[in-house]
């Protein structure tokens, strides 16, 4: 252990090794995040292309509501899941092309001064 928390290896061999301190996790990150600003789960929107068992991204199916915007190769199926490879126009997309277009969706619907919670319940609809 180094320090009151010690040090966690996440991951070990994916790509590498990578020293983290216990307990600092994008799951934390999040929940910092609305501790700080207010924020509920359900207007939070997070993308990330391992949402799986034993990815890197998988810690924030924690807390529930939070949107989970699917945009890697695979993701394990889940109710708060969207998956960003199923663009709107029906094109498959992944990776940076499809977070680029669902970012550019999200900005279009904000700019035409939609609700953000509506935006969100639209994503998440958009699988059924």
């Amino acid at each position: 252990d180094i320090g009151k928390t010690g040090i966690n290896v996440p991951f070990p061999g994916a790509r590498g090794i990578k020293f983290v301190l216990k307990g600092n996790d994008k799951e934390r990150s999040a929940r910092d995040l609305m501790r700080w600003t207010g924020l509920n789960s359900k207007e939070l929107l997070y993308a990330g292309n391992e949402l799986f068992a034993g990815g890197n991204d998988n810690m924030l199916r924690q807390i529930d509501g939070v949107t989970l915007l699917s945009v890697g190769d695979k993701e394990d199926p889940g109710p708060s899941i969207v998956n960003g490879r199923a663009a709107k126009d029906g094109s498959v997309l992944e990776g940076v092309h499809a977070n680029l277009h669902w970012m550019d969706w999200v900005s279009g619907k904000l700019e035409n001064n939609e609700p953000w919670i509506d935006i969100l319940k639209e994503m998440r609809s958009s699988n059924d």
